[in-house]
């Protein structure tokens, strides 16, 4: 068993997590703190109106993206405006890849102050026989309609005298304009004008749905009861709403006894404060509005942050483990994806290290617990991180817990010791290994020196776990001001998020990105796909909040640079 390896996975899973959905929104906002813009001009994206239900991604901006770009340049130091000005070039044309659109010369002249863009489906024909060919739909607010209009003529009018062939044809009253497949079997750029807003999809199929999705009311998302439970637990002050239904995503629900609907969702409004990006999430498990309304766990701090060093690149806070993985294993029971998702790590683990997370660790913490990874020095870049474990021990459970953990450790090989660190006793893991000769090699000895490879004290009402003599030496040496509640970052972030809470996911990207690229190899790819975003982060603070009448309510604050 290595107490290293199985903080390692859980931390870095929950950190893959969180990245993926950040890099969604984050295309659509920018990267500056933009003090001046405090919401969008609307509250609820009206595009909603042309979105099913049963959309999987919906991401929408309420404020025209020139005003944004506007307040980035004036914010930021004449030397690096160039280099902002390009960020949101490259944003643009990645929005308008393969649609023959320029956004300076067709879009920017009439937009609005509303732009959404959804995943309307993962496979337009719906055949997998023919692979999976997702549609898109891009719903555009027009300040002026007849120029948008005019432009729109003119720019297909440019197509027909390039050699496309271009259709125009009316649908229930909306005339739906797109030019014929390629021989490539490319899908074709279409659009539409329908009121105040402008269509533009990657194919008259999803024009033609949008339109039934309005003319239907009840089909579309603005229609959704659950979207509209999210939207009442979130601020109306926001520049950006996401909404993912999670149902679409291979996660439905298949077990009958489960009373959960099959498609559960997550909405996020995004804000702005002046030290970054400031989001609010909503998930709803279905369209009744019956759920329980659950008060936040802490009302201040936990106090075993006080054995967590501010040099963490990473940490996790909260009370009552095992209560949230009861919790965690009753939402997903029935539903195949999120079960292997969760249950895959910890099936790991027990195979490799006997070590069963629900029964030898989550079981016995009832109370306070903290997990954090301590990045290594800039000197020492080649060495593993140290981790951190602290947990309350205050009843028979939790002590009877802690000495199987050393009776596993023994059955796995490690030896069993303790020794003295200052005025603490040490319960050591170790292992035995020889110790050269250096100064006659010819001479072997077979002295042999025991080497840590995890400790744990009992120091008050907590037990500590450390993956090395050091990081259990800094644990336990800490005065206040170098804890991580007094790092200059987690108190930016603190002054943001709600002091009552279920818990609290802290993460310094700067001091972490080496180890998590090690650990991630999708990183490397995310990183080149949301580089502005990643260019420009530098923590990321996540804060669960209760829920109000079966709505999971968290916060996330995004400190940029």
């Amino acid at each position: 068993m290595k107490l290293r390896s199985f903080l390692t996975i859980l931390a870095v899973s929950s950190v893959l997590i969180l990245l993926l959905g950040i890099a969604i929104f984050y295309k659509l906002l920018g990267q500056s703190p933009l003090v001046a813009v405090t919401g969008g001009v609307t509250t609820t994206p009206s595009a909603a109106i042309f979105v099913p239900k049963t959309v999987p991604v919906m991401v929408s901006l309420l404020v025209n993206p020139d005003r944004i770009e506007a307040f980035e340049q004036v914010l930021t130091p004449p030397q690096d405006r160039p280099r902002s000005h390009a960020e949101f070039n490259r944003i643009k044309k990645t929005l308008l890849a393969n649609t023959n659109l320029n956004y300076n010369r067709d879009i920017k002249p009439w937009l609005g102050n509303e732009t959404t863009v959804a995943l309307m489906t993962t496979d337009i024909d719906r055949n997998l026989k023919n692979g999976e060919q997702p549609g898109y739909l891009f719903a555009l607010s027009a300040a002026d309609v007849e120029l948008a209009t005019t432009t729109l003529a003119q720019f297909w009018q440019q197509q027909q005298s390039g050699g496309v062939d271009v259709v125009s044809e009316p649908y229930k009253g909306v005339k739906l304009t797109y030019h014929q497949p390629d021989q490539n079997g490319s899908r074709p750029l279409s659009t539409a004008i329908f009121n105040r807003f402008v269509l533009v999809a990657n194919s008259p199929k999803i024009l033609r749905e949008a339109i039934n999705n309005v003319q239907a009311a009840s089909l579309s998302l603005s229609q959704s009861l659950a979207y509209q439970h999210a939207l009442e637990q979130l601020p109306e002050s926001r520049v950006g709403l996401v909404f993912v239904n999670l149902g679409r995503w291979g996660l439905e629900w298949e077990n009958p006894i489960v009373n959960l609907p099959s498609q559960p969702n997550l909405t996020m409004s995004m804000g702005l404060s002046p030290q970054g990006l400031l989001a609010h999430t909503a998930l709803v498990k279905g369209e009744d509005k019956d759920g329980k309304s659950v008060e936040p766990a802490l009302s201040q701090p936990i106090q075993a942050w006080q054995y967590i060093t501010g040099q963490s690149g990473l940490a996790i806070a909260g009370t009552d483990l095992n209560h949230l993985w009861e919790q965690l294993s009753v939402t997903i029971a029935g539903n195949s994806g999120l079960e292997n998702l969760v249950n895959q790590p910890i099936r790991v683990i027990k195979d490799i290290w006997s070590l069963d997370l629900p029964q030898d660790i989550f079981n016995w913490v009832t109370g306070e617990y903290a997990l954090a990874m301590i990045p290594p020095t800039p000197e020492k870049q080649k060495q593993k991180p140290d981790w951190i474990f602290v947990a309350e021990r205050f009843s028979p459970l939790a002590i009877d817990a802690i000495k199987h953990l050393d009776e596993l450790a023994v059955e796995e090989g490690y030896s069993l010791g303790n020794f003295e660190l200052g005025e603490r006793t040490l319960s050591a893991w170790t292992t035995l290994n020889r110790v050269p000769n250096l100064a006659n090699k010819n001479v072997n000895p077979q002295v042999l020196q025991a080497k840590p490879k995890a400790v744990h004290a009992t120091v008050g009402e907590y037990e500590i776990f450390t993956t090395s003599v050091e990081a259990m030496d800094q644990a336990l040496s800490l005065v206040s001001q170098k804890t991580l509640l007094n790092d200059p970052e987690f108190k930016i972030a603190f002054q943001q998020i709600p002091t009552a809470s279920d818990g609290y996911f802290f993460l310094d990207w700067e001091a972490s990105v080496g180890f998590l690229k090690q650990q991630i190899p999708l990183l490397r790819l995310l990183e080149l796909s949301a580089k502005p975003f990643f260019d420009h982060l530098r923590a990321l603070t996540i804060s669960s909040a209760g829920a109000v009448e079966g709505v999971a309510k968290a916060t996330v604050f995004i400190r940029l640079k």
